[in-house]
This record gives C-alpha cells, sequence and structure tokens, in this order.
C-alpha cells in the first residue's frame, strides 16, 4: 500500500511540474484576474489530489487536470453570478501580444481582438487547440463531448475567425 501511495505521489507531482503552468495560463485567460488564476490553478491541484487519494483513476493527467480546471473556473464564475466574458478586457489580450517583434505584434494583437468577436464557447475551443495544443481527443473530454461533434465545432469555429479576420474584400487583415 505505501508503494501505491508513493508512485501516486510521485505521478502527482511530475503532472503539478508538468502542467502548472499552463494550468495558471488556462485559468488566468479565463479570470483575467493574476491573483485568482492563482487561487484556481492551485485548487485544481488540490481537487485532483484529492480525487486520486478517494481512488480516482487518472488515465491522463492533462486531459484531466483541465477538466477540473474548466469546473473550478465554472464554479468561480457562478458563485460570483458574474459572466466571465465582462472580465476578458484588452489588458489580458494586450499582455499576451508582448515581445520583440512589433510586426508579430501587431498581428497577434489583431488576431486575439478578433478572436474576442467570437461566441465564448467558440473561444474556448480555439484557445485549448491552438493556444493550449490540445488534440481534438483531450478536448471531447474535457467538454464531456463526443470527438466528432468537437471536431465539427472546431471546424466552424476556425471558420468564422476567418471571416472576422478577413477585411471586405477578402484579404487577410493579419
Amino acid at each position: 500500500m505505501k508503494a501505491d501511495n508513493d508512485k501516486m505521489e510521485k505521478t502527482f507531482l511530475r503532472a503539478y511540474e508538468d502542467y502548472s503552468d499552463a494550468i495558471f495560463r488556462f485559468c488566468y485567460y479565463k479570470t483575467n484576474d493574476r491573483e485568482v488564476a492563482k487561487d484556481l490553478a492551485q485548487e485544481t491541484f488540490v481537487k485532483t489530489w484529492d480525487s486520486i487519494r478517494a481512488g480516482k483513476a487518472v488515465n491522463n493527467f492533462k486531459v484531466f487536470l483541465y477538466f477540473v480546471a474548466r469546473n473550478t473556473v465554472i464554479d468561480f464564475w457562478r458563485k460570483k453570478k458574474s459572466i466571465p466574458e465582462s472580465r476578458l478586457e484588452e489588458d489580458f489580450f494586450e499582455t499576451v501580444a508582448s515581445g520583440e517583434d512589433s510586426e508579430m505584434d501587431a498581428e497577434i494583437s489583431l488576431l486575439i481582438l478578433n478572436m474576442k468577436k467570437l461566441e465564448n464557447s467558440d473561444r474556448e475551443l480555439i484557445t485549448l487547440r491552438f493556444i493550449e495544443g490540445l488534440g481534438i481527443k483531450e478536448i471531447a473530454t474535457i467538454l464531456n463531448e463526443r470527438e466528432n461533434t468537437v471536431s465539427v465545432r472546431m471546424m466552424r469555429a476556425v471558420e468564422r475567425l476567418k471571416k472576422i479576420t478577413m477585411g471586405p474584400d477578402g484579404n487577410n487583415k493579419i
């Protein structure tokens, strides 16, 4: 039993090392508040540890952590009785696009501002896929939807983003 607990603890600590920054970034994206994001990320790992200790089998820590983080953020907004979108103001988007290459910064800023025009569900899909680098199968597990459904929704979300980023003349604004 001790060996199982040690293995479980090592696996959990490894997952924390591998994914803590990504989970924080995900929470920050959803709240636009550094302190709240830290708290939510920490809560995500506490809930995950509690689940593991209670006997929950976790085959893919990355997917499980995003699943728990997503639900933790949802619970946070329910308690606040506020819409997350109201917290996704330009401060966040402008800090993401900071770097050395000003042309690249302008392109990233424009893309991110265009993403703000999408429905929250489309923005979430695009973020999980292209910013967090998750696969369709992982996203489907996180969202508790079928892979085919996620794939179709993803394709449509990308198409909507393309339409937003294209100018009236059909040329890419980015």
